[in-house]
């Protein structure tokens, strides 16, 4: 009895879910597959689901309801004598043959998408008459409309009559209804139908066994009986874990808000290397599409450094007969991952690539959306997941004919791009065609011109030599750049030629002591023939055992003098440390400290030593000699010693000094660790050149406000110094005093834009350059002008261009260059490559590498950092190779996460490393130094609307300032064991949260919702996304605002999706209506601290009702008042009071006393917003330290202490002050003990009234203490200025304006003081008159315009 397969699909259609799979399991054992069995057309409700498919494009068009992005269109051209009623009729025939081109879409209670096929009804053909230009316009117009599913069917038809003869018919519609497949059906359909409609007879197609709704029914019955299950088990194991997107060279950094623009490269390959590339697929039992997959797989994995290449391709999924015809969304993106092993040939890596295009047709049923919810790669904003590189095959086939017209085909685009690039590959008979579109806010043209090249070059190089490997074709050209010659001199040679030029010039200074020339070399001299009569001789080692001492120096000398190498070991190591560098050394001497070594003699290092009366001769120099040893950490934990030639120094000093162009006799900071050669940058260059070396001591070094003093003092002219070190010393409370008076040197760590900024604020003029190298090639390699770096180009300050000589190769996993822009690993060459590390001959050959680029003999250091190369020719550097860890996946540069925090506001600085993790794997732990009152909740949230989930830190702590190591670089072992912080979660607030809180918790069955979490983070994905939707508008949450399935998915939290549902009120300041009246430009008055705005009235009686004016209500006599002075606060709170005010407009701002300084800072925040047209400044002083005014003695403190305790406890307001009293420094809690000791603790404690004098002082030390560590930044603005005579007397300094905005005008007013200028009759007049030029100036420009536009 034979058994008929349509009935038992329909049997198995009948089935509940549950017993599905039973019965496929069953039909298997009869060896019977699912996919054996016909597709059968079932009664379908009026409202039936969406497929899998569709499923996903419905929630891309939740996310982005006004988007054209997914409209398929395109303009058939049609040629000869039209019959435009049979058209009209081909198109109805159409709708009626293919039920999706009538479908439109509807949601359940739930939210649930649902598809209705509409009754066929006649439709009107609409058709205009236009010109050719006219006819693309409007089919372009047509094209970028977005369609509303929720409307109707998602299809526009439009006919333009261009003459008798041509006409084009424009076909848009949304991609929800139809694929590509799908287009040459509907065109073929159409002209069957139109031939058939002019001979007046409908069209007599085969009939379609089923409709893409049966078809949508069929695939989710047999996903839902087990084979989803089986598909995601697949690509789970094919895509595994790590979801890190490629990171392909960019002309610009990704933001997190993409734009849509795209643009478009075409190139076709040369008709031989086409038909070479289809010979060589077919040989391997491939397809055309096949090869050049395997093309782009190797291009893209060249441009990104990976060797891991995930490229997503659309799957026709139309392998069954039933579907061949139908029109509808039957396409599946696809995730095509393949390794690229340059080592193996393109004929491999062609069949890698065939496998994996088959298995994942075999695996095509899983529609991308639910792919991406399984595997929940971390969501990076800006960023598609999963895979960004698509790739397409597109038929080179089209029919020529419509019936009895001839046709041409014009495809028609929104603009708009999905991914990074989509490439599609068009096998034409002249040649195989590729199409590269692109995103154009990532890159430019050139960029992609030159990709398209490559792949041109590459396909002729695999399809010449298919068996060669990979890394031996079509390699990129090495980077030349320009390596001038330099000549070098020995830096003893230097040094005596200084010292004989001018013995009697300052060499030294430490301590407080100068030293000259002649005084350094004597010194030296006779310390070289106490080591030569101790038998010290070239090729020994002695160690030096001081810090920055003068005796450093001149120990140096003694050393090179002799022909021996001299090994620096910091004083403040370890005894363990210092013993163990003293014996790998193998230092016959010890100079400074006694090493408290049982056997090992050392001298003392003097200054004054006397010469003996018999003189040994000095070995010759040679440069080959070692002239240091430096040690660096080993990833064993043992130090190993980098040995540095007389010829690598010497190349090093003569390189820098070129680069650098210093003045003359200049001096230089030492403050580095000696044991580093951080400090050869300035100790060498100012013996070789004949400058000044100031050596600060470890209290100087590492102390602010120490540094800061002393550096006043000595005036050096160049400090080179790390970043981590510096941002420590520029907490100062006068950082300005820290920086050097001509050129600032940063090396040892990557410098941050940010940091970058505060120092040009700091000091404008200051040169500012960028030093990298490792020690294994002589101190640095690599000089960046700061002043020549773009900071849209690089992700911190580039590490620049080689220095003379030097020779920078960026290369690949094979050793083969990268290109421009591309990741790849530093290799670095030259006379500087040290000679290797003493007595490991072993790791010296693992890291000293023969040159693959250079002559025989020669040799690059490998030094395990990753860069690209600039357009410039300057190098950005990426972070180590063997820094990245993996978080959740994600493969996570700990570098990236402390830059970004290091960006917001109140953020002083940041490091993050990786830990393990409780549950095992690592996790991110973020150490920062904060600004006062800075929640970390609130930079948690910041930080995760700016990077993706993996990259936000698990735990945070905050220090007051990050550990340094002896050499000023960050102390990452120092941070592992610092306390961690974590942020509590805290519930709902108000009745917005705590509804939303419930919904979530019925959708994601977790009874605790915090108000921080996120609806992601918890579970949600983007089908419950429209389940919440749907229950948001039902319950009326969302009220008139418009919710889109964006705003959840990229609300951060509950808090955010809250406030989008019911934002907050907006707190304007408190502000007086001064005067309504007038049309002149409106004024907006900020009083000083203790003043009313009525202080402003007779001012205002002067103007004479010209103009509307708002005064201010100082934040002291609002309920604003314990936030105490917050300047940017108040200043963004007043600009956006006006911006609102003007919408856009002009307005002048007038400041007076502290109020200047809040103007300042307030038409800094209008920028863009409004026209500050005018600037007024009265009367503003500088803020004075709270600095004590004579030393204390030892126990002031103590006495003071029980006193203000006493006060205190009177007081009402203890814990205001007691947060004040928080914020002070040490020299601000002397000035406070000072105070309370001179008063016998008797204070005022009257408060917290607003006329109290305990409140009174409070606001006055609350704006003291506030005010003194705000720095002003220069403002390019025009600005009057008025000051009262009588101020001028007092013993506080007036503000210098000039050096922050541009002084027009300044004024003096006689017989005016601090209180009264504002309302002297001089200055009133004065004003009004500045004033009223402006409406003066406005009219003439319009005379100008009128008199312009009478021309025309």
């Amino acid at each position: 009895m034979s058994i008929d397969p349509h009935q038992i699909a329909r049997r198995f259609a009948e089935l509940s879910p549950e017993r599905r799979q039973a019965f496929l399991a069953r039909l298997e054992e009869n060896g019977i597959r699912f996919t054996d069995l016909p597709m059968v057309a079932l009664p379908r409700p009026d409202a039936s689901p969406l497929s899998a498919a569709q499923r996903g494009l419905w929630i891309a068009w939740q996310r982005e309801p006004d988007s054209p992005a997914y409209n398929l269109a395109g303009g058939l051209r049609l040629g000869g004598l039209l019959n435009v009623e049979a058209l009209e009729q081909a198109c109805n025939d159409l709708r009626a043959r293919h039920e999706a081109l009538r479908t439109s879409f509807t949601q359940d209670a739930d939210g649930e998408p649902q598809q209705r096929v509409n009754p066929q009804q006649f439709q009107p053909l609409a058709c205009l008459e236009l010109d050719e230009g006219a006819s693309r316009q409007r089919a372009q117009a047509l094209t970028c409309q977005a369609f509303d599913l929720l409307a109707e069917p998602a299809l526009r038809l439009e006919l333009h009559r261009l003459d008798a003869q041509q006409h084009r018919l424009v076909i848009v519609l949304h991609h929800i209804l139809a694929d590509g497949w799908s287009i040459g059906l509907i065109i073929e359909d159409l002209a069957t139908a139109y031939a058939a409609r002019c001979q007046g007879q409908a069209a007599q197609w085969p009939a379609l066994t089923v409709q893409y709704a049966d078809y949508a029914g069929w695939q989710q019955r047999w996903l839902d009986a087990g084979e989803q299950t089986r598909q995601l088990d697949y690509w789970r194991k094919q895509l595994g874990d790590d979801h890190t997107p490629l990171a392909l060279a960019l002309d610009r950094p990704r933001s997190a808000v993409r734009e849509s623009r795209g643009a478009s490269v075409r190139v076709q390959l040369p008709g031989d290397t086409s038909q070479r590339l289809r010979n060589l697929a077919k040989a391997g039992g491939a397809t055309t599409f096949m090869a050049m997959l395997a093309l782009l797989n190797l291009l893209l994995a060249r441009h990104s450094g990976a060797d891991s290449v995930r490229i997503g391709s659309p799957l026709a999924n139309r392998s069954r007969a039933e579907t061949q015809r139908v029109v509808g969304y039957f396409t599946t993106l696809s995730v095509l991952s393949n390794r690229v092993d340059e080592r193996c040939s393109f004929t491999a890596l062609l069949h890698q690539v065939r496998g994996t295009l088959l298995q994942a047709q075999e695996h095509s049923q899983l529609p991308f959306d639910q792919l991406l919810q399984a595997l929940a790669p971390p969501r990076e904003a800006g960023t598609h997941p999963l895979f960004q590189v698509k790739c397409t095959e597109q038929s080179a086939s089209r029919p020529q004919r419509f019936a009895d017209l001839s046709m041409g085909l014009d495809g028609l685009v929104a603009g708009e791009v999905h991914f990074d690039l989509s490439v599609d590959f068009t096998d034409r008979a002249d040649g195989i065609e590729v199409l590269i579109a692109y995103a154009c806010d990532l890159f430019d043209a050139g960029r992609i011109e030159a990709l398209a090249d490559e792949l041109r070059v590459l396909a002729e190089a695999v399809s010449l030599a298919p068996e060669q490997p990979l890394l031996e074709l079509a390699v990129e050209p090495e980077y030349h750049a320009e390596a001038p010659a330099i000549a070098t001199e020995d830096v003893l040679d230097a040094w005596q030629r200084q010292h004989l030029l001018s013995p009697d010039a300052a060499a030294v200074t430490c301590n407080g002591l100068t030293f000259s020339r002649g005084h350094i070399d004597r010194a030296a001299e006779a310390l070289g023939q106490q080591l030569l009569a101790r038998g010290v001789g070239p090729g020994d080692r002695v160690a030096l055992l001081t810090g920055r001492t003068a005796g450093l120096v001149t120990g140096i000398l003694a050393t090179l003098k002799c022909g021996a190498a001299y090994v620096p070991v910091d004083p403040r190591w370890p005894a363990e440390r210092r013993s163990a560098v003293l014996a790998d050394s193998g230092a016959c001497l010890v100079l400074g400290a006694d090493p408290g070594v049982p056997g090992l003699d050392w001298l003392a290092l003097e200054t004054d030593s006397t010469l003996p009366a018999v003189l040994r001769a000095w070995p010759a120099r040679v440069p080959q000699l070692p002239a240091y040893l430096i040690y660096t950490s080993g990833s064993s934990g043992t130090p190993k010693a980098v040995v540095a030639s007389r010829g690598n120094l010497a190349a090093y000093v003569a390189g820098l000094s070129q680069r650098l162009q210093l003045p003359a006799r200049s001096s230089f900071a030492m403050v580095s660790t000696v044991a580093a050669d951080l400090g050869h940058t300035v100790l060498f260059s100012a013996l070789s050149q004949g400058g000044v070396l100031h050596l600060a001591d470890d209290d100087q070094a590492f102390d602010p406000d120490a540094f800061a003093h002393w550096q006043s003092e000595q005036g050096a002219d160049v400090l080179k110094i790390t970043p981590s070190h510096l941002q420590a010393l520029l907490n100062a409370r006068d950082p300005a005093r820290v920086l050097p008076r001509h050129s600032l040197i940063l090396g040892g760590e990557a410098t941050s834009w940010g940091l970058l900024q505060q120092i040009r604020q700091l000091a404008p003029q200051l040169r500012v350059f960028n030093h990298y190298g490792p020690t294994e090639t002589t101190v640095g390699a690599l000089c960046q002008d700061a002043a020549a770096a773009d900071p849209l180009r690089a992700r911190t300050l580039p590490v620049g261009t080689p220095l003379a000589a030097v020779v920078a190769r960026v290369l690949d996993a094979y050793l083969n260059p990268v290109g421009r822009g591309v990741s790849g690993e530093l290799y670095l060459g030259g006379p500087g490559v040290t000679q290797g590390y003493a007595g490991r001959p072993g790791l010296t050959a693992e890291r000293y590498v023969p040159d693959p680029y250079g002559a025989p003999g020669t040799r690059l250091y490998r030094s395990g950092d990753r860069v690209r190369r600039l357009d410039d020719g300057s190098l950005e550097y990426l972070g180590r190779s063997d820094d990245q860890v993996k978080i959740r996946g994600y493969r996570v540069e700990p570098g990236e996460v402390s830059a970004a925090l290091r960006r917001l506001a109140g953020v002083r600085d940041a490091a993050v490393i990786a830990m393990p993790g409780e549950e095992g794997g690592d996790q991110l732990h973020a150490c920062l130094v904060l600004e006062p009152g800075i929640a970390v909740q609130a930079l948690r949230e910041s930080l995760a609307r700016q990077l993706p989930d993996a990259l936000v830190p698990s735990h945070w702590t905050v220090l007051e300032q990050l550990p340094l190591t002896a050499n000023g670089k960050l102390d990452r072992h120092a941070l592992t064991l610092a306390q961690t912080v974590q942020p509590l979660g805290e519930g709902p607030r108000g009745a917005v949260e705590e509804a939303l809180a419930q919904l979530w918790s019925d959708l994601l069955g977790q009874a605790v919702i915090c108000r921080d979490a996120s609806f992601t983070e918890l579970g949600g994905d983007s089908l419950l996304s429209l389940k919440l939707l749907a229950r948001i508008r039902k319950q009326g949450l969302q009220g008139e605002r418009k919710l889109t399935l964006a705003d959840l998915l990229n609300a951060p939290s509950l808090a955010a999706l809250a406030e989008r549902l019911a934002p907050p009120p907006v707190n304007d300041p408190e502000v007086v209506f001064l005067s309504r009246s007038g049309r002149g430009v409106p004024l907006f008055c900020l009083p000083g601290l203790i003043v009313n705005s009525s202080e402003f009235k007779p001012l205002v009686d002067a103007l004479g009702g010209s103009r509307p004016v708002y005064g201010f209500v100082s934040h002291v006599y609002t309920e604003q008042r314990w936030r105490g002075y917050d300047l940017p606060a108040l200043a963004r709170e007043y600009a956006d009071y006006i911006a609102r005010t003007v919408k856009g407009g002009r307005c002048a701002l007038l400041g007076w006393s502290s109020g200047g300084e809040l103007a300042l800072e307030t038409a800094r925040l209008l920028q863009g917003r409004a026209q500050v047209e005018f600037l007024g400044l009265v009367d503003v002083f500088e803020s004075v330290p709270f600095h004590p005014r004579q030393a204390l003695d030892e126990g002031a403190h103590a006495r003071a202490q029980p006193l203000l305790e006493s006060w205190l406890a009177r007081s009402a307001m203890a814990r205001q002050w007691r947060q004040l009293f928080a914020l002070m420094d040490e020299r601000e809690r002397d000035a406070l003990t000072e105070h309370v000791l001179a008063h016998d603790g008797q204070l005022p404690s009257d408060g917290p009234d607003l006329l109290s004098r305990e409140f009174e002082q409070w606001a006055l030390l609350d704006k003291r203490l506030k005010a003194a560590r705000h720095v002003h930044v220069p403002l390019p603005v025009a600005a009057h200025v008025w000051q009262a005579a009588d101020s001028l007397t007092r013993s506080e300094r007036l503000r210098d304006w000039s050096a922050l905005v541009e002084v027009i005008e300044h004024s003096c007013v006689a017989d005016a003081h601090h209180l009264d200028i504002i309302r002297h009759p001089v200055f009133m007049a004065d004003f009004a008159r500045a004033l009223a030029a402006l409406e003066l100036n406005g009219q003439a420009e319009g005379v100008k315009f009128a008199e312009a536009a009478s021309v025309f």
